[in-house]
């Protein structure tokens, strides 16, 4: 779905940097379907359950009116996804938006590829447990069934939308909270409210959409906590850089990378952005 979402962006936009974006994003996916693929093959069966917070508060549910419950938080997740979509192409800064969401996408799954790889938990949904094959170590990885592996995640059977391992951090909870900061920094209503009625109900979605995670024993409360966690640090932290960037000043990297790659490719990025936009009755808010 979100592969049609792209599709859509690239149509009605010629701009570079979207463009880029969107590859960015595309590569992201691949790296992290390829360590989704792998975590198939790596997670321990027979393993006995952890102590887990979240399972202890609350009661599990496989089924709701005999359909696999897990669907019902895709469906709401493409809900979300789909809804923040449409907002943001009726929002008249939606380049900078779109192309500011597949870099910090992207750049999430970036990450979660590598923690995909790192450690392998045994997974609490109790299917799991008829469908992957077992733990296998890296020299006897059976590189073919992980290439098929790869390619069902994108057709329609019951792989691309049930996926065993791929725990820390989640990906449902990724998209979920990237949606919601969509709406909290770029909705500005035409009346200011000390309570925004748009963005608290966006942020309850998404916060139910993470609890059905765990009702449903798609996750480990950690991976829910980390993903929460890291998918803020890194919205903030980009848009901190544009910010930077908007004030005219220089930014001093920490590391090699920073001045190297991540800092030049975000001022790129950031080529021609307006930022006298979003103007409301009470405040000037800047898109930034």
């Amino acid at each position: 779905m979100l592969l049609w979402m792209g599709g859509v962006v690239m149509w009605r936009c010629a701009s570079r940097q979207l463009a880029v974006a969107y590859i960015y994003w595309l590569v992201g996916l691949m790296c992290m379907a390829t360590s989704t693929a792998i975590s198939w093959f790596r997670t321990p069966l027979y393993f006995p359950s952890l102590p887990d917070i979240g399972h202890d508060m609350l009661p599990m549910v496989i089924t709701v009116w005999g359909m696999d419950a897990h669907r019902m938080c895709d469906s709401l997740m493409y809900l979300t996804a789909t809804t923040t979509l449409v907002f943001a192409l009726c929002t008249p800064g939606w380049r900078i938006i779109l192309r500011r969401f597949f870099v910090i996408y992207g750049t999430l799954m970036f990450l979660r590829s590598i923690t995909l790889l790192a450690t392998s938990l045994p997974d609490p949904y109790p299917l799991c447990e008829e469908y992957v094959p077992g733990t296998y170590d890296w020299g006897d990885m059976p590189w073919s069934e992980v290439l098929i592996e790869f390619m069902g995640m994108f057709g329609p059977n019951e792989h691309a939308s049930l996926t065993c391992g791929d725990l820390i951090f989640s990906g449902h909870t990724i998209l979920f909270v990237l949606c919601a900061m969509t709406w909290h920094t770029y909705y500005t209503p035409m009346h200011m409210y000390m309570l925004n009625p748009v963005k608290l109900s966006i942020w309850v979605i998404s916060i139910i959409g993470t609890v059905l995670l765990i009702v449903t024993r798609m996750h480990w409360t950690i991976d829910i906590m980390l993903a929460y966690f890291i998918t803020v640090v890194v919205w903030n932290a980009y848009h901190s850089v544009c910010r930077d960037l908007f004030k005219g000043w220089r930014l001093k990297h920490v590391i090699w990378i920073d001045g190297a790659i991540i800092y030049p490719f975000i001022s790129w990025l950031e080529i021609g952005t307006s930022y006298k936009q979003y103007h409301s009755r009470h405040q000037n808010k800047k898109l930034h």
